[in-house]
């Protein structure tokens, strides 16, 4: 049997059978999985063996040669330059102070904060969720006022006074 005679057979591993095919078919399946095998073996995360390669479908997480490779939790630990003990996430914690996780006692004022700051903008002015909710649907402001019942003039002038009288008692967020 020549090169030319040889059937070329597609592996379906969900249906775990052969499927006959064209070697332009063939080509044009197993292209992009095997760019994607040799990938994901350069990062040591694919150790499938060269006869079980034709089963291969970039499916990782349910085949039977996925290791971890290169990647590693944030949790693992490494040495640095001068041997101090340490794990990923304490070192992006101090390059990177952003990233700090706030206190579940942060968050908890920080909600309560809000829910202030939200009951006193709907007490200045009622219509503030409706107006809020019509500027995020792209609704210019003529049709805002319109909508809600006074002219433009006096919903600018409305806002506008809302706004300061929150900058005063909410100068954090302001």
């Amino acid at each position: 049997m020549t090169n030319n005679d040889k059937q070329n057979r597609i592996y379906i591993r969900s249906a775990k059978q052969w499927v006959p095919c064209t070697k332009e078919q063939f080509d044009d399946y197993y292209r992009d999985i095997n760019a994607y095998r040799r990938t994901q073996q350069n990062h040591g995360r694919c150790v499938c063996p060269p006869s079980k390669r034709l089963m291969c479908d970039m499916d990782c997480w349910t085949c039977p040669y996925c290791t971890q490779g290169d990647l590693s939790s944030l949790d693992s630990g490494h040495t640095d330059n001068e041997s101090t003990e340490m794990n990923w996430l304490d070192q992006l914690q101090r390059e990177m102070p952003d990233l700090q996780v706030p206190s579940s006692e942060d968050l908890v004022t920080d909600v309560l904060y809000m829910r202030q700051l939200l009951a006193r903008v709907c007490e200045l002015l009622p219509q503030a969720i409706e107006i809020w909710r019509l500027r995020q649907l792209g609704v210019s402001d003529d049709a805002i006022a319109t909508k809600i019942g006074t002219g433009r003039k006096t919903f600018a002038y409305r806002i506008k006074k809302t706004a300061e009288v929150l900058k005063k008692e909410f100068p954090d967020f302001f």
